[in-house]
């Protein structure tokens, strides 16, 4: 006898339970109908369990928002360097040039248009870059320049 009645305790407790869910549940949904806009109780509740749930994933957002600004800036030194190490390039072959003018080596046409598109964009370089040092070409640009008018004018290119 004892055993049917704990029975019967446990279904009146699972009745008493089922009764308690249903009642907070037509609550819940009176108060969601009610309630003023920031004061919903199923949005307060979704917002809890959506915060937790994307726990992980918003704290990984933010590593690896992190992430990209460290790459981003990583980009833009590597940028700069590149445009440096060109530059630099760009003023070697323009001396080694100059050089060879000087030796009396003469050269094409075609050789001369791409010394001055080496000289065009070193200039742009250096306009746009004032803390790069600039003061080893300007003399050997002109020398270049006169050369080419020279040789324009002579058609003698080789």
């Amino acid at each position: 006898m004892v055993a049917i009645n704990g029975l019967l305790e446990l279904k009146d407790i699972e009745t008493l339970l089922s009764a308690g869910g249903w009642l907070l549940l037509l609550t819940l949904t009176a108060i969601q109908k009610v309630a003023p806009a920031g004061k919903k109780p199923w949005t307060a509740i979704a917002k809890m369990l959506g915060a937790e749930i994307n726990r992980e994933m918003i704290t990984a957002q933010g590593k690896l928002s992190d992430q990209i600004e460290s790459v981003r800036g990583e980009i833009k030194s590597v940028k700069h360097e590149v445009g440096e190490d060109r530059a630099i390039t760009a003023r070697v072959r323009i001396l080694i040039f100059a050089d060879e003018l000087l030796e009396g080596r003469r050269h094409s046409k075609d050789r001369f248009d791409q010394v001055l598109v080496d000289i065009d964009n070193y200039e742009k370089y250096c306009a746009t870059h004032p803390e790069f040092k600039n003061n080893q070409t300007c003399s050997t640009v002109a020398h270049i320049r006169k050369k080419y008018c020279e040789r324009l004018e002579k058609r003698d290119f080789l």
